[in-house]
């Protein structure tokens, strides 16, 4: 899914479901940047 240099935004990452993305994307070594 992710490469490891990839930089993934989030919006809404304090929702349910945002934060269940944002863990997603963590574990795949993907960088996160949220949005609350």
């Amino acid at each position: 899914m992710a490469t490891p240099s990839s930089v993934v935004v989030v919006t809404g990452a304090n929702g349910l479901v945002g934060a269940a993305v944002c863990r997603a994307l963590v574990e795949r070594s993907a960088q996160v940047r949220a949005v609350v």
